[in-house]
């Protein structure tokens, strides 16, 4: 589950693209601010962000298989219920979805109106970022956040994968816990530390997750992961425009523009964003790209 790292493998779509989708006005307040958006996952657009992980793993720790002391298995089920029912209130995990698909019909469909509705005054775009220039070790930016590159699961294999390796690395702390506090030599951690150190996990694995449904593209995440503060909300971080929640910015220097293009909606004006693009200091040198999709008239 290590970053990717820009020297490692090949990154992004054959231009070396990862894509965002969002809005218009959401990339020129990026452009303005110099920013990406790192917004908390539990309360992002798409629901399935990372509460799909939490309900797969709740699931799948019911049906823990015989081996392990039952005590345990009791303690790791009820750390993964309380997840799953409390995590938007007790939980922060800022992420930046990204995608080597630029333009297909799941995308488009997945926003208000879809490939219905047009939106001429504030359409959805696809923002296309320098794969390598967000990949570890992260370069745009002067100030090395802690912020790193993650594939996605997106395969039911995979997912379950995932959700047992956080089970049975819960099981073994538990043992390990154990065997600490029978130890009169040293002061044993704390069980109330071991359980919270062990949600924080289960907010990494799951953030690591995506709905199966999405499985046809390859899809990545920038995750901000302060190892001290991992799951909390971060003293950085903003409230979102939209309301949804807060964010955390990741800045880019001036002479590091991560956006190399855009794809327009099929149902937007490419003309008149390219034109407004072109308005912004720092959109003049963007792609403006049509969308290749013909759009469903309603009629």
């Amino acid at each position: 589950m290590g970053a990717l790292q820009k020297y490692h493998m090949p990154l992004g779509d054959d231009e070396g693209r990862l894509w965002h989708f969002t809005r218009f006005s959401v990339l020129k307040q990026m452009l303005a601010g110099r920013q990406i958006w790192l917004s908390d996952l539990a309360l992002c657009n798409d629901t399935d962000e990372i509460c799909y992980g939490l309900r797969r793993v709740t699931e799948l720790v019911t049906n823990i298989h015989e081996g392990w002391d039952p005590a345990h298995v009791r303690i790791v089920q009820q750390l993964a219920k309380r997840a799953a029912k409390r995590f938007r209130q007790d939980r922060h995990v800022y992420a930046f979805s990204l995608s080597e698909e630029r333009d297909t019909r799941q995308h488009w469909e997945a926003y208000e109106g879809g490939l219905h509705t047009p939106n001429t005054n504030d359409p959805h775009v696809a923002i296309g970022f320098d794969a390598k220039a967000l990949a570890w070790p992260l370069e745009v930016s002067s100030s090395h956040p802690p912020i790193y590159l993650f594939s996605v699961a997106m395969v039911e294999e995979q997912v379950d994968r995932l959700a047992d390796y956080w089970t049975v690395s819960a099981l073994k702390t538990l043992i390990w816990l154990e065997r600490e506090k029978g130890d009169t030599t040293r002061t044993p951690p704390s069980t109330k530390w071991a359980h919270d150190a062990l949600a924080r996990m289960l907010g990494f694995t799951c953030a690591l997750m995506k709905h199966p449904g999405w499985r046809s593209e390859y899809e990545c995440r920038l995750l901000f992961i302060d190892f001290k503060t991992f799951g909390e909300k971060d003293e950085s971080a903003l409230p979102r425009p939209d309301g949804l929640g807060h964010y955390v910015p990741l800045m880019w220097t001036a002479d590091r523009v991560p956006i190399q293009a855009i794809v327009v909606h099929p149902l937007g004006q490419a003309c008149s964003i390219e034109r407004q693009l072109r308005r912004l200091h720092a959109g003049k040198n963007i792609e403006v790209i049509s969308s290749q999709l013909k759009p469903r008239r309603r009629g």
